[in-house]
């Protein structure tokens, strides 16, 4: 626990002012979690990854996406047409009504 330790200090006009000194606490910050051991197989597994990633190569360990099937092509589309500034909305378009004309029916 920190204690405060006061001090009176005179002044001229007879006045004590308590005068009051802070003590200032450092705190440390360890490191939490599993340490890190350069040359293990996991760091060699992290900076492998970490290099494919700068290369340009997908981070995931997923199933790679095809460029050319067709979803990836509209998405493709789709990314496009938002990059030219042009808005998409959502769902299929509306339905227009068309009425019917009136039939007269002849006894």
């Amino acid at each position: 626990m920190s204690t405060k330790k006061t001090k009176t200090v005179k002044t001229e006009t007879t006045e004590v002012t308590p005068v009051v000194e802070v003590a200032t606490v450092e705190t440390v910050t360890k490191r939490r979690g599993r340490p890190v051991l350069e040359g293990s197989a996991r760091q060699a597994r992290l900076a492998a990854r970490a290099e494919r990633i700068a290369a340009g190569f997908s981070g995931g360990k997923g199933r790679p996406s095809n460029p050319q099937s067709a979803r990836q092509m509209r998405l493709a589309e789709r990314a496009a047409k938002l990059a030219a500034g042009i808005v998409i909305k959502r769902g299929a378009p509306k339905k227009e009504k068309v009425e019917a004309a009136p039939v007269e029916v002849s006894a």
